[in-house]
């Protein structure tokens, strides 16, 4: 007997890595030419992650279409023992940091802020991921052919202020999905942060990962195996990446297999390898920094696709 439940677990395990189960999103469907997907409809209020991530133009699933398995991990993470569980799916965007706001939160060793795409949240002094909603702000959907625009506003808060529009563009001719965001600082204060893709990729001794770096002056441009051991996270900065370089690549289930492509349309802040080891998960994550005096608006996309960047175009 003890057998057989333990053989259930592990099997249960595996089915929820393996993307076959579902946290309970409402999602809209889309496709392409090389791929399927399936959107987070960010006026669900269950959301997970709802006080971390920016729901518009959250990809909650994605297939390749020569291979069915969804592209992204699906699994629980314990970051604070295991009392302490999230769920991690699917490919995400953030602002980071948080806007911190002087009124005190409630809770002993968190702070209160305002999170851009999210709302007014209390986080974790230490900016760990750990969050509680305050006042999540509402999104509106309209839908214009192969478009789906979101808009979110943000209400005066301590001079804080914005409007964020998020743009996504699917289209049957077209391998990837293309996110344009639109940032507009209402407010009287400056607007001065990052903004990230995170995407929640399975990792096993076939994954590779590519972020476009130089070694000793030199563009290296060579897919690097996903390390199997605990190892510190790895940050790309400026300096260290190739003029022109704008993208990072992950090989998931390895070289010969179809990759994903997450780039932007201007130079990198910096690019990131997370590594997390329980589950065996892994993310490539490309920066933009964001610098807005009041009245200032500025804009930028993000192309998530199943192709690889030749760097020699």
């Amino acid at each position: 007997m003890r057998s057989l439940r333990t053989s259930s677990l592990v099997l249960a395990g595996a089915l929820l890595l393996a993307g076959c189960v579902n946290p309970g999103l409402k999602t809209q469907h889309v496709g392409g030419k090389t791929y399927t997907a399936e959107l987070v409809i960010p006026e669900h209020t269950g959301a997970l992650h709802r006080t971390r991530f920016v729901l518009a133009g959250w990809v909650e699933r994605m297939h390749f279409r020569q291979r069915r398995q969804n592209v992204f991990c699906r699994g629980e993470l314990f970051p604070y023992g295991r009392r302490s569980k999230r769920l991690v799916y699917g490919c995400a965007a953030e602002f980071l940091p948080s806007l911190i706001l002087q009124e005190p939160a409630k809770r002993t060793g968190f702070e209160r802020a305002l999170k851009i795409g999210v709302g007014v949240i209390e986080q974790r002094c230490d900016y760990k991921p750990d969050c509680r909603k305050v006042n999540l702000f509402p999104w509106t959907i309209e839908h214009d052919g192969d478009r789906i625009i979101y808009r979110q506003e943000c209400p005066p808060v301590e001079g804080y202020a914005y409007k964020l529009t998020v743009t996504v563009t699917t289209s049957p001719q077209s391998s990837s999905i293309d996110e344009q965001y639109l940032l507009e600082n209402t407010g009287t204060r400056d607007i001065t942060c990052s903004q990230l893709v995170h995407p929640f990729l399975p990792h096993s001794k076939k994954s590779y990962y590519l972020l476009p770096r130089l070694r000793d002056g030199v563009p290296d441009y060579t897919p690097t195996p996903v390390p199997q051991i605990p190892t510190p996270e790895l940050d790309i900065f400026p300096k260290d990446i190739p003029e022109g370089a704008n993208y990072v690549t992950a090989y998931p289930f390895g070289l010969q297999r179809p990759c994903l492509t997450i780039r932007g349309d201007r130079p990198l802040e910096k690019s990131h390898l997370w590594i997390n080891q329980f589950p065996k998960v892994f993310a490539v994550e490309p920066f933009l920094r964001i610098d807005l005096k009041p009245g200032q608006s500025t804009n930028w996309t993000w192309n998530i696709s199943t192709e690889a960047v030749d760097p020699s175009k």
